[in-house]
């Protein structure tokens, strides 16, 4: 694992590079930055350590005012430019790609990807609902809880039906942190690449 720096626009942006042998690849986007949030989430570690040993190369990193990443929290908008340079960087190393993100990053993810037209696959851990949910043709594996009180389990039901390249994951007791989870989340994740990513 390597720490690198990317040029955004705001500045620097900071981020963990792992590359792997393969040509699969996954960017993966952390959770609110006002509450805690940054590129070592749990959640994210837990992702990333799955996709090593599937042979996937990820990326993490920190939004503009988390950590050495440049500039100030921008209520999601600037998030999403952060993430764009972090996909011009690093995307055309990859030829099968997964687009990640956890909480307030599954809405960036998902966000950036509905104006920005993106050939991969997309894995939303616990995405905010309070927000409509945009019309995506993407591949796309949502992950819940059911007892999450952010992200509507009944709002995602009725979204993933809405397409046939969208799937959704229950986690039985599980809240919208995924506390205490870890097995049933690596379970998942294990399954959402491998099915993803064609390996």
């Amino acid at each position: 694992m390597r720490q690198d720096m990317v040029k955004g626009e705001a500045g620097w942006i900071e981020c963990l590079n792992e590359p792997a042998d393969s040509p699969h690849g996954m960017i993966l986007c952390h959770p609110h930055p006002l509450y805690g949030g940054t590129m070592l989430d749990g959640v994210l570690e837990s992702t990333c350590h799955v996709a090593k040993t599937l042979g996937i190369s990820t990326v993490r990193f920190n939004f503009r005012g988390v950590g050495a990443s440049a500039g100030e929290y921008d209520n999601g908008q600037g998030e999403i430019n952060d993430l764009a340079a972090i996909v011009e960087a690093f995307r055309p190393n990859f030829d099968a790609f997964c687009l990640a993100g956890y909480s307030f990053g599954a809405r960036i993810a998902l966000d950036y990807t509905a104006s920005n037209p993106l050939k991969g696959s997309l894995l939303l851990f616990a995405p905010p609902t309070q927000a409509p949910f945009p019309n995506i043709e993407n591949e796309t594996h949502t992950v819940v809880g059911d007892q999450d009180t952010i992200s509507s389990h009944d709002v995602l039901e009725n979204w993933t039906r809405q397409s046939i390249a969208r799937t959704l994951h229950v986690i039985d007791d599980a809240d919208h942190f995924l506390a205490g989870f870890g097995r049933e989340l690596q379970d998942v994740v294990t399954d959402v690449l491998v099915a993803a990513l064609a390996i």
